[in-house]
């Protein structure tokens, strides 16, 4: 859809559909107040009520981290399209009784409430994306294990022991590839294909899959093609590291900072890097059945997992001021939700206690400008987290030195529930 589309789509469905679903509901006063021309805002002398469009699409679950916010100290009704209320049922249990939102459900025309299931059914409710006969442990598994080339990887031998062994490269292996980054930036990666290896060598874009080499099955690297993959690896590097167009302070940069040295956070060796979970979608509100990942559940990769020195486990999810991201507590709250549900497992692989305490972590790196800033919106939907969520936030700052080899990283752990304040 474009631009001007969703303009005129949202401007009618807030102009005049969007009235009469609010008086279903019970408040038809428009509100007073200035919010996101994204939704439509009413209210009364005890409720606030967002209105949101199908227009809106993914985005409808920014109705709960703006309502939030919005509401002041009058209770909050949510009124999203049934196509779309799939993620914000999973999260609204997790709130306070004085923060929860009612829910209603509509269709364009027609808006009914929806009750909202337990914290316990949210949970219960991840198993649906199984498949038939798949436990929690055996998908994870799946999920988490990087591809092995088998065989195949002796051809390459020479070339995976360099980059294993080369200090300025980090393992960034998934399910269908072997790869390498240099500080968050991908610059190596091998994949199988039919009849051999496809080697992609220095920064990698997306528009561009050019091979640097291929290998056929049964033959080795040759000395030639080995050392045009490092050069190319190297060219990479030194990109990344010294470039003018790679070397910036972005998320991935942080996030590498934080996977080499996991202590900064509070979190000891061994940890998961990147671990493959799974996240609501804005899809329908019919609970879906076992296997609807498509529909239902999205892959997501929460950036660190581990157990701090008392022994309890850290989701470990990093942005960088900024960004200033509207649904950081949201997205933290999907992987707590997940993990809450492969808990003993990931209290099996970590070897942590059975009565161990699952907690979020949000680590925000300072800005270019040396500031620590979160969005408008964190606060709210933090302080209305319920306490059966425990979280906490960490700030890293002085953390991009791409010249130099030494400097002090600045981490702070805040207190239990507090955020900090933009500066």
């Amino acid at each position: 859809m474009s631009k001007q589309v969703l303009a005129e789509s949202r401007d009618r469905f807030n102009g005049t559909i969007a009235p009469r679903l609010a008086a279903i509901a019970g408040v038809p006063t428009r509100w007073k107040g200035r919010g996101s021309s994204r939704f439509a805002y009413f209210a009364d002398d005890s409720r606030f009520v967002v209105v949101a469009g199908e227009q809106e699409g993914d985005e409808t679950d920014l109705a709960l981290a703006y309502g939030l916010t919005y509401r002041g100290k009058l209770s909050l009704t949510l009124v999203i399209p049934e196509q779309r209320a799939f993620s914000t049922l999973q999260r609204a249990p997790w709130f306070t009784d004085d923060v929860r939102p009612s829910i209603w459900i509509h269709d364009g025309e027609s808006a009914e409430m929806r009750r909202l299931p337990s914290r316990k059914d949210t949970i219960s409710c991840v198993s649906t994306l199984l498949r038939a006969g798949q436990d929690f442990a055996d998908e994870l598994r799946r999920a988490a294990t990087a591809i092995y080339l088998r065989e195949r990887s002796r051809d390459i031998f020479d070339l995976v022991e360099w980059a294993t062994k080369n200090q300025l490269l980090d393992p960034g292996h998934r399910k269908g590839e072997r790869a390498w980054h240099c500080m968050g930036q991908k610059v190596l990666s091998i994949k199988g294909t039919d009849g051999g290896l496809n080697i992609r060598g220095g920064i990698h874009f997306s528009a561009d899959t050019t091979a640097t080499a291929f290998v056929k099955t049964g033959e080795t690297l040759t000395v030639r093609a080995f050392e045009k993959v490092k050069a190319s690896v190297e060219e990479g590097i030194e990109a990344r590291l010294r470039g003018d167009r790679f070397t910036r302070p972005d998320e991935h940069w942080l996030q590498a900072v934080i996977r080499r040295d996991p202590s900064l956070v509070g979190v000891e060796q061994p940890a998961l890097r990147e671990l493959p979970a799974w996240r609501p979608r804005a899809a329908s509100s019919v609970p879906p059945k076992t296997g609807a990942t498509s529909s239902h559940w999205g892959r997501g990769y929460i950036d660190l997992v581990g157990v701090d020195g008392h022994g309890d486990l850290r989701l470990v999810e990093t942005k960088l001021a900024e960004n200033e991201d509207d649904r950081l507590i949201l997205q933290g709250l999907d992987y707590y939700i997940w993990a809450r549900a492969y808990e003993d497992i990931l209290q099996t692989r970590l070897g942590t206690p059975r009565k161990s305490e699952l907690q979020v972590h949000y680590v925000v790196g300072d800005a270019s400008d040396g500031k620590i800033r979160v969005s408008r919106f964190t606060a709210a939907q933090a302080d209305g987290l319920h306490s059966d969520v425990p979280w906490w936030f960490q700030t890293v700052r002085n953390w991009f030195h791409p010249d130099e080899n030494t400097f002090q990283i600045e981490s702070k752990l805040l207190p239990p529930r507090v955020v900090p304040r933009s500066e």
